[in-house]
């Protein structure tokens, strides 16, 4: 496997995938690409994946170590054991959380992913509907002609009645979307909203907004059925009143 690092941004949260070793002379160049990345565009918090990281050396741990004191908010993800237990042993690693799976890193970074990016601001939705700015796990299944679906996760940052728009956090999965997805095919896609108190919602919706090389998706619902959509709505009002209040307790 090639050694390298992908970048990206979901809100106010700066991801860096690591593929391969980072180890040596690679998490050295890595330290200063993060490092010039972050001075391009800034963001406060950070999360750095490491699903597919097969070695982690301890050069590559003191520029993980380096790159806490840039953010507010760190967290990684990781499923190798050597890797988890080099960076969660060092006596300074209080700052950064442990991921488990990525439903997990969008319940840490709920606000932060729901801040607008300039993905969601892209995204020209009829105000026909109040829409909330949000972080909701979303499972999505695009069915391809004479082959098994294929599953995605995203998270949805913006939500409505009529539809939402996500984002990718894993660079596989966008990557998938934008080679399956086409907002001119017209195809059904299968979606399982994690709406949070209330269960999971499983809905049909069809592409009508997909520029994946910023970022995201945007989905209109299909022949949404008046308990769904009032179950929706429901939903975005108490969290718009929860947001209102607790606007008014910090004043």
């Amino acid at each position: 496997m090639q050694n390298k690092i992908k970048v990206k941004s979901v809100g106010d949260v700066r991801i860096y995938e690591i593929i391969g070793d980072f180890t040596g002379g690679f998490a050295i160049n890595g330290k200063k690409a993060m490092k010039q990345s972050i001075r391009l565009c800034r963001r406060k918090n950070l999360f750095l994946n490491m699903e597919c990281m097969d070695r982690l050396d301890s050069i590559g741990a003191e520029v993980i170590k380096t790159q806490k004191g840039m953010f507010e908010k760190c967290a990684f993800l990781t499923h190798c054991t050597d890797v988890k237990d080099m960076i969660s042993s060092r006596e300074d690693n209080d700052d950064f959380a442990i991921m488990e799976d990525q439903c997990e890193v969008a319940q840490f970074f709920s606000k932060e992913f729901a801040m607008r990016s300039i993905a969601n601001k892209n995204y020209i939705e009829q105000r026909k509907y109040v829409r909330l700015y949000t972080v909701l796990p979303l499972n999505i299944k695009c069915m391809m002609k004479g082959d098994a679906p294929t599953e995605l996760f995203a998270v949805v940052t913006n939500l409505s009645e009529g539809g939402l728009y996500a984002e990718f956090i894993r660079s596989k999965e966008e990557d998938c979307a934008r080679e399956m997805m086409n907002p001119y095919d017209l195809k059904l896609l299968q979606l399982e909203i994690d709406l949070t108190g209330q269960g999971k919602l499983a809905v049909a919706g069809k592409l009508v907004h997909g520029d994946i090389n910023v970022g995201g998706i945007g989905v209109e619902f299909y022949d949404l059925n008046l308990m769904d959509q009032q179950k929706i709505s429901r939903w975005i009002a108490s969290h718009l009143q929860n947001h209102a209040e607790e606007k008014d307790d910090s004043v």
